[in-house]
């Protein structure tokens, strides 16, 4: 699976369905709580360039929107916990089922996209920050696009796609 990356995703998608197939809401909020809290005071887990670069930004007055396919209750206490300031979280969004928890609301690719324009995000107006080929469709509406930590592969796909970007921090 190493080389066919959309098996590789299948898999790790059918896996996260195992895993949450007998959680309630309960449980997968205490979970998403300590998991965040552990990997957000975990300075080898985050780009801490990129969290102090958002600091600063938020000090100059900007607003800080955060964008994510991680789901939310994990995303904030993960930000919360690294210190990462923000005026909105989009991110992506599980409900308790009769089979368990499930993804109701998967903010990646397009629906990333759609899910800012719908929470009034003026995305032409808008730096986005990003390492993932996979925001290509938040890129192209986006009036400015940095790319940090992005690969030979994801850095090819954006400038095959036209899009001009800023490299960060590497």
């Amino acid at each position: 699976m190493r080389r066919d990356p959309e098996r590789r995703a299948a898999a790790a998608r059918r896996i996260a369905v195992i895993g949450l197939a007998t959680m309630r809401e309960a449980d997968y909020a205490e979970l998403a709580s300590r998991l965040g809290d552990r990997i957000g005071a975990d300075s080898a887990c985050l780009r801490l360039d990129v969290v102090e670069r958002m600091r600063e930004q938020k000090r100059d007055g900007a607003c800080v929107v955060v964008a994510t396919a991680t789901e939310v209750r994990l995303a904030e206490a993960l930000l919360r916990r690294a210190g990462v300031p923000f005026d909105l979280l989009s991110a992506s969004i599980l409900a308790e089922t009769p089979e368990g928890m499930h993804l109701v609301d998967h903010r990646v690719g397009q629906r990333k996209a759609e899910a800012l324009c719908e929470a009034g995000v003026r995305l032409s107006e808008a730096e986005f920050i990003t390492d993932s080929a996979t925001d290509l469709p938040t890129a192209r509406l986006s009036g400015h696009v940095t790319l940090v930590g992005a690969g030979g592969r994801t850095r090819a796909s954006f400038a095959r796609e036209g899009i001009r970007f800023e490299a960060f921090g590497e």
